[in-house]
């Protein structure tokens, strides 16, 4: 990955104002101000996990290792990394694994505007294919509906048609499927779905 590269996306999220307030919050963009395209890409990616948007002002953010996230803590438990915290965020990336978000900045409502999807697409397309340069990620897993939208206005056609709850656990190519595992979504994540994610990592 070359750090040109990196800074151009950086620079072109920094000056990102495309859907103006009221729509998102344009600040603060959380990526940025953790410095997480500098600290948490790992030098050999295996597995891309994509959410759906950062939090709105004074959020919880799965990146910011200080404060308790259900997201974070959830995964986690998901994939067997017993700390919450820095320690689990440094395990998450030893396994080659880096999670982005559909949605470059926090929402002020929902449902997300299709405007949003819209602006977001040129930045998702820079970053997936920056992340897939050098290191060529073998793996995406889908986590929620805004990832499986992005996907899909981005070209991925297996998505079409499908939903994150009622086809959780589907794998379409090198594509896993699953709702976002905060707390409201835990009863769809039992031990077969745990047990099909790990398994989906591992082969």
């Amino acid at each position: 990955m070359r750090e040109q590269d990196l800074d151009e996306l950086i620079e072109k999220i920094e000056k990102c104002r495309c859907c103006g307030e009221g729509i998102v919050h344009p600040e603060p963009k959380y990526y940025l101000k953790y410095g997480v395209y500098k600290k948490w890409i790992p030098q050999e990616i295996k597995c891309i996990f994509i959410g759906e948007s950062p939090p709105s002002p004074n959020g919880v953010f799965f990146y910011k290792d200080d404060e308790e996230c259900s997201f974070r803590t959830n995964l986690f438990s998901i994939l067997g990394i017993c700390r919450s915290d820095k320690e689990g965020l440094e395990e998450f990336k030893k396994k080659g694994f880096f999670l982005i978000d559909a949605i470059e900045c926090g929402i002020c409502k929902k449902p997300i505007p299709k405007c949003v999807f819209e602006n977001c697409l040129k930045i998702f397309d820079l970053k997936m294919k920056l992340l897939s340069t050098s290191t060529s990620p073998r793996k995406l897993v889908v986590l929620g509906k805004s990832a499986s939208k992005i996907l899909q206005m981005w070209g991925v056609e297996e998505l079409k048609g499908c939903s994150v709850t009622r086809d959780a656990g589907e794998i379409r190519k090198n594509l896993f499927l699953g709702p976002l595992p905060v707390n409201r979504n835990k009863k769809y994540w039992d031990n077969s779905l745990r047990r099909d994610l790990r398994l989906f990592l591992e082969t």
